[in-house]
């Protein structure tokens, strides 16, 4: 096997252990989210996997489904924001270390 060949597949070997570490360590990570009113408040893992709601009684009456249902998409929508930061920082650390 010529040396170059040689020096790519073990670079892409240590890609491929690299970010698979990564992304297990980031599988144990997680993330939360709440809605404006905190009135919910959303779990996620690093692979972006809900982990957990939370709903404060209060948020539970028929006259208010309508905000809890904003309150959850808020919240819901703050935990994947974090959770793309986190990712995007871990991988970027990733690829940094492999550089």
């Amino acid at each position: 096997m010529p040396p170059q060949l040689k020096d790519a597949l073990t670079t892409a070997r240590k890609a491929e252990d690299a970010l698979s570490s990564a992304h297990k360590e980031l599988s144990e990570e997680t993330v939360e989210g709440r809605s404006e009113d905190n009135k919910v408040k959303v779990t996620l893992d690093g692979s972006f996997s809900l982990v957990k709601v939370r709903i404060t009684p209060g948020a539970l009456t028929p006259e208010k489904i309508d905000k809890l249902e904003e309150s959850v998409s808020e919240a819901l929508d703050a935990a994947l924001a974090r959770t793309r930061i986190l990712v995007a920082r871990r991988l970027g650390e990733t690829l940094r270390e492999l550089a």
